[in-house]
Formats: structure tokens, C-alpha cells, sequence
């Protein structure tokens, strides 16, 4: 096979990681526009098909190239990933015996199980200021202070311990569930109502959140900020049209601003100064889409078919990591990392044990480092467990007990996680972020069950007797 034909088949395959996973989920999907292969189609097309055909234009910024420059690698990385994403489509089609389509999760009528509405902004607003203090007091920083925001996004480990693992303040960082699920709350309020408080509210928390987002040094959480609020939209039955086109650009051009604010404060402990610049910005985050491994990324891929030692294959141990997960690090100071990316980076690659951070893992690459090419099986393990979640929280049956309330708060980072990431921390936090949504959901949104019980009347059992 030539250069040309292995570049060119890498492309097909590329396209086919976006094309079939939306296809699917534009035919099976419950929720419109953001079923679980809506968003592993746009992970794809980030990740995969957007980089590998910048890489046929521009193939010195290709992150796989530091580590083979095997000109077939990008081929076998983008046949791994594509058969992976197939396997895992099927998984998702085994439980796809009709379409299950529900528009509308969210109507007016649903209003009065929304409770204390006036409290969902200050409490989302306090929320989230409570736990930018307690994440900055741990590593002894002020919020008040804004050298800390600097410094949040440019070290993310502190505290190593004899094995050069620190802590995150991954467990801190969960609470942020908080402010995400009145975030949704607002919206929902919002949408059925279109009242300005509401509306105000919404946007308010809004920018709490990206508040949050730069506190937390994640700048994948901006990512997950525009799903809740398409997912929010959503549920309440938003229809995308072209009048709703300018809002949208609004929204994603404040994120992209945010995320570019983020990758140059990245960047200052490299520089003498921090270029704020709108061309920095947009130049920074096409940088990080590109020449990265984020989202469900190919580079990963590529770089284990074709350097990976088979002795350093796991078979499945990094899945079983979420058993011990759960230990928080102030009470055991040793403890392994959760993230199978600093196996990656220690281990497999070879930058040592005594090397700080990871590289991200993506679902693919972990699912070879622990099966070597027999890991596209989990992929269809994964869509099961995809199809399963959804068909859980958005199906029909379980609308009046709101659960469509755990699907972009909990389940759409679980799933993003699984893809992008490590599977055991994202248990970890799906787990962790459940509790904490489902303590807020019982404060302010009623089951509608009993909310149908109470307001039926109390005189109905007489009639149908007297009757």
C-alpha cells in the first residue's frame, strides 16, 4: 500500500467515524440533537476527522509525530478508532428495537413542581463561590487573588506524593454539580415561561459557571457548559432555527473567548507576558483542537498500534482502578492514580516514574493498552451501556419523575469521560456528581407523581361512589 492510498484511506475512515455515529442517533436517538451519538459523533469529528485531514495539510503539527514517524501510523491509529466506533455503534443498535423519539421532557404544565425559583440563582452564585474558596484554600490560595487563576491553570498537581502523583482536587471540583444542576433548572424555568427574571437568572448562572470553569483550570468543562445548555433547551423542546442562530454564535464565541483566556494563561509560565489578544485566543484553541489529544482523539491511537510494547498490556486492570477511587487522597497520601493517561505517559511512552500530569488516554486507547487490537469489543460494551443511560433518564416513562435532570448534568460527562478520557475516574465522578444532583433536585424540583396527588381532589373518590 502507497503513502498516498494509506493517507487517503485514513481520511475515508475519518469521515465514517462522524458520519455513522450521527446517523445513528439522528434515526434512534431519544433527545434531539444531544443523544449519546450526537455527542460521540462531534468528539469524532473533533478528534478524528477534523485532525486527520489537517494533518494531510499541515503534518508537522501532528502530536503523533513525537513519538514514531511511521508514515503509516496515522492510517492504523484512524482503522483502530474507526473499527472501535463501529463495535460501539452496534453495542447502541442491539437495544434500538424502534425509535423512541420524545420531543418534550420539560412543558409549562410541568411549572409548579419547580420550587423556590427565586433561589436558584443566589444559591447557584453562593454554590459556586463556596467551592472556588475550598479548592483554592487547599492549595493556599485566595479567590480574591487574581494570581491564583494563574496559577490553578498552570499546575495542576500539587501535594505529590513519593510516587509524583497529586492531588487534583478532582473531589472538590464534583461539588460544582451543584451550580450545573440549578444551571438547568434556570433554563428550563426559561424556556417554558420566558419570563426576564427567568431569563436573567439563567444567564447569570451562566457565567458562574464559566467563572467556575476557570477556576477549576479545566477547560474542557467550557466544552460541557454548552451541552448542558443545549441539552437544557432541549429537554424544554427547542427547535434549532435560523433566528436562534445568532444567540448561538454569541454562546459559542463567549466560550471559545474563555477557553483561549484559559490556553494563554497555559502559557505564561513559558512567557514573559500573557497575550490576551482576540487572534491570540482563536490561534490558541485552534492549536489546542489540532495539535493535542483532546476529545476522542486519533493521535492516541496512532501512537499505541504502532509503538506499544505488548508486556506493558493490562488485560483490563485499568478498569477495575474505580474500586479504590473513592478513597479520597487526604486519607491515603499514596494512592495510585485513577487516570490510565499517567500510565500512558509513564509506562508506555517512557517518560519515567517520576514525571508529572498524563496524556489523555481517549476510550479507544484505553481499551487497546488493556486488549491490544481486541479492544474495539469494549466498545460495544460501551454502547450498551450508552443506549442503557439514555433509554433510563429520557425515556417516556420516567418523564414525570423528572430523571431527565441526571442525562446533561451526570451522564453527558460520564459519557464524554468514556470517550475522551479514563473510564474509573469517570465512574468515580458520575457516581460522586449523582448524589450530589440528586440532593438538589429533591430540594427544588417536586416528583410529579405526587405532585398530580396533591392537586387532585379531595372530594373524587365520593363522586365515583355516590356515582
Amino acid at each position: 500500500m502507497t503513502e498516498f492510498l494509506a493517507n487517503f484511506m485514513a481520511v475515508v475512515f475519518a469521515c465514517l467515524c462522524t458520519f455513522l455515529p450521527l446517523w445513528c442517533a439522528n434515526r434512534y436517538g431519544v433527545i434531539r440533537y444531544f443523544s449519546p451519538l450526537h455527542i460521540c459523533g462531534g468528539l469524532a469529528f473533533l478528534g478524528i476527522t477534523l485532525k486527520v485531514i489537517t494533518y494531510q495539510l499541515y503534518p508537522d503539527i501532528a502530536f503523533y509525530l513525537r513519538y514514531t514517524t511511521d508514515t503509516f501510523a496515522l492510517f492504523w491509529g484512524t482503522f483502530y478508532v474507526t473499527l472501535f466506533i463501529v463495535s460501539l455503534c452496534f453495542g447502541y443498535l442491539l437495544l434500538c428495537t424502534k425509535r423512541r423519539f420524545v420531543p418534550v421532557l420539560f412543558k409549562p404544565g410541568h411549572m409548579p413542581a419547580l420550587r423556590y425559583r427565586k433561589l436558584l440563582m443566589p444559591t447557584a452564585i453562593a454554590t459556586t463561590l463556596l467551592v472556588t474558596h475550598m479548592l483554592f484554600s487547599q492549595r493556599g490560595l485566595s479567590v480574591f487573588d487574581p494570581q491564583s487563576f494563574l496559577i490553578v491553570n498552570t499546575v495542576k498537581q500539587y501535594g505529590l506524593n513519593a510516587n509524583s502523583v497529586g492531588s487534583t482536587g478532582a473531589l472538590v471540583k464534583v461539588f460544582y454539580t451543584i451550580p450545573r444542576t440549578l444551571f438547568v433548572l434556570c433554563v428550563l424555568w426559561a424556556m417554558s415561561t420566558g419570563r426576564r427574571d427567568a431569563i436573567f437568572a439563567a444567564a447569570v448562572t451562566f457565567v458562574a459557571l464559566i467563572f467556575a470553569a476557570l477556576a477549576s483550570g479545566d477547560r474542557f468543562d467550557l466544552a460541557r457548559l454548552l451541552l448542558f445548555t443545549g441539552i437544557s433547551l432541549s429537554c424544554a423542546g427547542w427547535v434549532f432555527k435560523f433566528r436562534s442562530l445568532i444567540t448561538s454564535i454569541i454562546l459559542v464565541f463567549t466560550i471559545i473567548a474563555a477557553v483561549g483566556l484559559m490556553s494563554s494563561l497555559r502559557k505564561a509560565n513559558q512567557q514573559d507576558t500573557v497575550d490576551l489578544s482576540v487572534a491570540s485566543s482563536i490561534a490558541n484553541v485552534v492549536e489546542q483542537v489540532t495539535g493535542s489529544t483532546y476529545f476522542m482523539d486519533v493521535n492516541v491511537s496512532a501512537i499505541l498500534v504502532e509503538t506499544m510494547d505488548p508486556r506493558y498490556t493490562l488485560y483490563g486492570e485499568t478498569y477495575t482502578w474505580w474500586t479504590f477511587g473513592w478513597i479520597p487522597r487526604v486519607f491515603w497520601p499514596d494512592k495510585p492514580s485513577t487516570d490510565a493517561g499517567t500510565y500512558l505517559k509513564r509506562d508506555v511512552l517512557g517518560h519515567g516514574s517520576t514525571s508529572v500530569g498524563a496524556i489523555n488516554v481517549t476510550g479507544p486507547g484505553e481499551a487497546f493498552i488493556n486488549f491490544r487490537w481486541a479492544g474495539v469489543a469494549f466498545g460495544f460494551l460501551l454502547g450498551v451501556m450508552f443506549r442503557s443511560i439514555e433509554l433510563l433518564l429520557l425515556f417516556h416513562r420516567h418523564s414525570t419523575r423528572h430523571t431527565f435532570i441526571y442525562y446533561p448534568v451526570v451522564a453527558v460527562p460520564l459519557i464524554v469521560a468514556c470517550l475522551q478520557s479514563s473510564f474509573s475516574a469517570a465512574l468515580v465522578s458520575a457516581a460522586l456528581a449523582a448524589v450530589l444532583c440528586g440532593g438538589t433536585k429533591a430540594i427544588f424540583l417536586s416528583d410529579g407523581r405526587r405532585l398530580r396527588l396533591r392537586q387532585r381532589p379531595p372530594s373524587h373518590s365520593m363522586v365515583n361512589l355516590e356515582s
